[in-house]
């Protein structure tokens, strides 16, 4: 992804990043929305994704399902401790 991401638009124009993990597996055509953690992505996908040196300063955006009330802090805390400090 990241050597796809350098050729076809660089990554001094990626301003930020969207966060949702995946119902559908990669290819499938599939855009539906799971929690972060829960999907085909995972928990390591995404560790790897926003610790990465190239993402370090980049805003994040969440769009995940929200079933129950504490659905968003529950994915932001998530997001926050994949991060390494």
């Amino acid at each position: 992804m990241l050597g796809e991401i350098e050729e076809y638009i660089g990554f001094e124009n990626v301003r930020l990043l969207h966060l949702n993990d995946s119902k559908g597996g990669l290819g499938s055509g599939i855009d539906r929305h799971e929690n972060i953690g829960q999907g085909k992505i995972g928990l390591e996908g995404f560790k790897r994704l926003l610790n990465h040196t190239v993402f370090s300063d980049i805003p994040v955006i969440l769009e995940t399902p929200r079933k129950l009330e504490d659905d968003d802090l529950r994915n932001l805390k998530i997001v926050r401790n994949l991060i390494k400090q």
